[in-house]
């Protein structure tokens, strides 16, 4: 049975499921590919414009998460999310992501005694990184959603699949069109599924939406002039030689 959800790239979207602990924790689980007792928000959702037309959401919890040792350890997750209408960075953009990386751990979200786990959620391809999920550095996770389909973890691969944006209908690309058969029999699936079902009908939910389509059209249009005045630098400078 094919449905239809709201998508939950958009930070509205994604704002709201992340503050229902029981997604949050699925969701979390099937990442770190660790059980997730608890968790409670530190820092709401907030957007920042770092470089170019990268726009990253940014969410704090602190969690009680299984450890190899069965225990509960507390631990800071500090997850991002970028949002940029391709599957590739430009080279000038790449640079701009791996700076952000680098200086992620003075933005000073959760408690800084606890040890820090940040999970990147992006909308486009970076790196050399062929694998979905890829731990480059430790307490680092990266997911490249474009290549999401061939991660070989199933739990990951069920969880993460709600945000394939392959499955965006052509018509409204506030939707995505998902086969909800994969999801029947699971609950903690069928909660967010049917979370992002009301959202996909919600007046408020769908005007939140349109404004983050302003919000990017505005950020492509600057990163397009910013080009075009790299290119007249560089014509210049070319004349000049």
């Amino acid at each position: 049975m094919k449905v239809y959800i709201a998508n939950p790239l958009y930070d509205a979207v994604f704002k709201r499921i992340m503050k229902e602990e029981r997604i949050t924790k699925t969701f979390l689980s099937a990442i770190l590919q660790r059980e997730v007792v608890s968790i409670k928000i530190c820092q709401d959702g907030f957007r920042n414009i770092k470089s170019n037309s990268i726009s990253i959401f940014k969410m704090g919890f602190v969690a009680s998460i299984k450890n190899n040792e069965n225990s509960n350890e507390l631990t800071n997750i500090r997850l991002y999310k970028t949002w940029v209408d391709t599957d590739v960075l430009e080279p000038r953009q790449h640079l701009a992501w791996q700076r952000y990386i680098e200086e992620k751990n003075s933005d000073g979200i959760g408690d800084e005694s606890l040890p820090t786990i940040s999970v990147f959620l992006l909308a486009h391809r970076i790196g050399d990184f062929e694998t979905p999920v890829a731990c480059p550095a430790p307490g680092n996770i990266i997911v490249q959603l474009p290549i999401i389909s061939k991660t070989q973890n199933s739990s990951q691969k069920k969880v993460l699949s709600i945000f394939d944006q392959a499955r965006t209908c052509r018509e409204d690309k506030h939707l995505l069109k998902v086969d909800y058969t994969p999801y029947d029999g699971d609950t903690d699936m069928e909660y967010m599924i049917k979370m992002l079902l009301s959202m996909a009908s919600d007046p408020d939910m769908q005007y939140q939406m349109n404004i983050e389509d302003e919000f990017i059209s505005l950020l492509e249009k600057k990163d397009t002039e910013i080009l075009r005045l790299d290119h007249l630098i560089e014509q210049s400078k070319l004349k000049e030689e």
